[in-house]
């Protein structure tokens, strides 16, 4: 038997009421200038620290990179647990730190989390650019035909081949306008189920459901 009417319109129109909706929009709007921040960052350092390793300054370099990397994970985790929902595992494999500090360099080496946090974080720059064209295309669009009654009489909304210069052209227009945003919604959910993915497989120290997540980096 196939879905009813009632559930067909709430998956369509249910994503208006849906806090996460919201969530994650403002997610995909915020990764654009953080991947930008990410980017660079990680691209100076890199370049920098290698390019001085034969004066072994490069190194110093590289180390602080690395652990300025473990922190962004840690404030990336952060986002995508609160706004995203996302069930990402532990950064650290369970039980307590040794106090021996060579022990703990070498637990942070051999963390996968050490290293596929970077990626993470430089994959946020180009999928980052995506969703904020999407996210501002989107809304931008929709607002301004949604409010098109408002100021149809002295600039109509111009569409090349139709221009709604009358109040029922640009009532059609506001119907318009609300299915964009609508359409807005449902492509920031499913930019959130990517950036879902990413964070739970790329911040985590072990695969996604393979033990209980907590907030805790």
């Amino acid at each position: 038997m196939g879905p009813s009417i009632h559930s067909v319109l709430a998956a369509v129109f249910g994503v208006v009421a849906q806090r996460r909706s919201y969530a994650q929009a403002f997610y995909s709007l915020i990764a654009f200038p953080l991947g930008t921040l990410y980017f660079v960052f990680l691209a100076v350092g890199l370049a920098l620290g290698l390019g001085l390793v034969l004066l072994w300054v490069g190194f110093l370099i590289l180390a602080f990179v690395l652990v300025a990397s473990w922190g962004l994970a840690v404030f990336e985790r952060q986002q995508a647990i609160v706004l995203l929902d996302a069930e990402v595992p532990p950064m650290r494999p369970a039980g307590p730190p040794s106090e021996d500090f060579g022990e703990r360099v070498k637990g942070y080496l051999t963390n996968p989390v050490t290293w596929k946090g970077p990626i993470f974080l430089l994959l946020k720059f180009p999928l980052g650019i995506l969703s904020f064209v999407v996210m501002v295309t989107s809304f931008c669009l929709g607002a301004s035909l949604l409010l098109a009654p408002l100021y149809y009489t002295w600039s109509p909304p111009d569409f090349y081949f139709w221009v709604a210069d009358t109040l029922p052209e640009a009532l059609l227009c506001t119907l318009l306008g609300a299915a964009v945003l609508l359409l807005g919604l449902h492509l920031a959910n499913g930019l959130g189920w990517v950036w879902r993915q990413l964070a739970q497989l790329l911040l985590g120290a072990s695969a996604p459901g393979a033990e209980q997540p907590t907030p805790a980096a």
